[in-house]
C-alpha cells in the first residue's frame, strides 16, 4: 500500500511539472511575438558550411550585414548598403517563407489541363 501511494504521488508531481513546463514555453512564445520584439534585427538567410562554421545575412535597421560565424569567432565580413539590393534580398526572403510545396505541386500537375 505504501509503495503504490508513493508511485501515485510521484506520477501526480511529474504531471504537474510537465504542465508547468508547457505553460512556461507557451508564455515565452507569446512574449517573443509581441510588437517591437526583434524589430531592428532579423536573419534573412543562413548557410552552414559544416557543424561549426556558417555565413549569415542579417538585416540590421536599414542595412544588410554579411556575418561569418564559427565556434571561436563572429566577424562582420561586409555591409550591403544598396537599398535596391536590400529590397531584393528581403523580397526573396518573404517569397521563400510563403512557399507552399502542396500548392506548387498542384500548380505543376494542373498546368497541362
Amino acid at each position: 500500500m505504501d509503495f503504490s501511494w508513493q508511485l501515485i504521488k510521484t506520477a501526480f508531481y511529474l504531471v504537474i511539472i510537465i504542465i508547468l513546463f508547457f505553460v512556461l514555453i507557451k508564455f515565452i512564445n507569446r512574449q517573443s511575438r509581441l510588437p517591437g520584439f526583434n524589430r531592428n534585427l532579423r536573419i534573412i538567410e543562413k548557410l552552414h558550411f559544416n557543424s561549426d562554421q556558417g555565413l549569415y545575412l542579417v538585416e540590421v535597421m536599414d542595412e544588410v550585414w554579411v556575418i561569418g560565424v564559427s565556434n571561436d569567432n563572429i566577424e562582420l565580413l561586409s555591409r550591403i548598403e544598396d537599398s535596391e539590393r536590400i529590397e531584393e534580398l528581403i523580397q526573396q526572403d518573404s517569397e521563400r517563407k510563403n512557399f507552399n510545396l502542396k500548392t506548387e505541386v498542384k500548380k505543376y500537375f494542373n498546368k497541362d489541363e
